[in-house]
């Protein structure tokens, strides 16, 4: 606080939340409880929280925006080249389907995790999800699934004969997201595929059977990290530029090829013209 400097700024934003929950379980369990002293921790419980509400922006929440700014100024984040995407797409499919031959087989632990490993990976690009929100699927999740063909009635009086045709090749599955938000993950057959695979076999494969996740750790009751998945299969295909294989930034991809995609020529010489692209993100296609 004295240097305004702020080492780890997302965490300095969670601070203030933890903190007034804190206040409240303290007041909460003084009241549950009935203690002797439940008026002296009210009256305390109630000082800290008009405090923290009249200094705790001033003296800490602004420094810590500060510091997120000065580490974003400047910065050039690079979108992920689309021959990297089509690349790294293509292995992760060809593995899949590679993996699942294998394991048919013969039940080998560390092939089945390297399967899930390829399916969570393929998941999060062909959805450009963050990996936060695919990742700790569920397998409650999962038993909800269902196809387009399945629903197709009631949602084909608005489509072409083109999105019907799309609408019945994928599976739905929704997960929940921030704030509680369902968060639909499309899946092709071949995926699908992978995950009735994955799934029929966690019992052979001696998974926690307390583990509530698709992409279950092979101890304990975790689940995969998507990010830490997507940079370790991203540096095994020698991609020009594998650093950027993340899933925000294939987000990002997607709004910018879908800008260049809808544009003329005439009309791409304009706007990178007009509007120069900003300092923070540096995109080739």
């Amino acid at each position: 606080l004295t240097t305004g400097i702020v080492k780890h700024p997302a965490k300095g934003l969670k601070l203030g939340t933890r903190f007034q929950a804190l206040i409240d379980a303290v007041e909460s369990t003084a009241l549950e409880k009935q203690l002797p002293s439940v008026n002296v921790v009210q009256k305390s419980c109630s000082d800290i929280r008009r405090l923290f509400q009249l200094r705790w922006n001033l003296e800490f929440t602004g420094n810590v925006r500060r510091s997120m700014q000065d580490k974003v100024k400047n910065k050039i984040r690079l979108v992920p080249l689309a021959s990297d995407v089509k690349k790294l797409s293509q292995a992760l499919n060809d593995n899949i389907e590679r993996l699942q031959q294998q394991i048919s087989k013969e039940f080998d632990i560390q092939k089945y995790v390297y399967l899930q490993k390829n399916v969570q990976a393929l998941t999060i690009m062909f959805n450009r999800r963050r990996a936060g929100k695919g990742s700790p699927m569920l397998m409650s999740d999962w038993d909800g699934q269902h196809s387009g063909a399945s629903t197709l009635s009631l949602n084909d009086m608005d489509m072409s004969p083109v999105e019907v045709q799309f609408f019945k090749k994928f599976t739905r599955v929704e997960v929940t997201g921030k704030k509680g938000r369902l968060v639909p993950i499309l899946l092709t057959a071949r995926m699908k595929s992978a995950f009735d695979c994955m799934v029929g076999l966690r019992k052979k494969m001696g998974l926690s059977q307390g583990n509530a996740y698709v992409f279950a750790t092979q101890k304990g009751r975790f689940y995969l990290r998507g990010r830490d998945v997507l940079t370790e299969l991203s540096g095994k295909y020698q991609l020009e530029n594998p650093e950027a294989i993340k899933s925000t930034n294939l987000r990002e991809h997607v709004a910018t090829m879908s800008q260049i995609m809808n544009l003329a020529d005439n009309e791409l010489d304009i706007h990178g013209s007009t509007y120069p692209c900003s300092p923070r993100v540096l995109s080739t296609a």
